[in-house]
């Protein structure tokens, strides 16, 4: 679930008066996945890597 839409609808509902702080969906905002990282120091890094080049490649040259 993407929360960050979440959130901001929740904020608009809130400030128009729409729920309560003590709404369930409140309370129901924390998260539900946990990530942990589980690449060893070498992957991990051919990765970043990896993902720097790309970025380099990507963006345009300032003239």
């Amino acid at each position: 679930l993407e929360t960050t839409a979440l959130g901001a609808a929740w904020l608009v509902g809130y400030e128009a008066g729409f729920w309560c702080e003590n709404d369930p969906i409140a309370a129901d905002a924390g998260a539900t996945t946990r990530f942990e990282p589980h690449w060893d120091a070498e992957t991990r890094k051919r990765r970043i890597d990896g993902w720097h080049d790309a970025v380099r490649r990507t963006r345009v040259q300032q003239r």
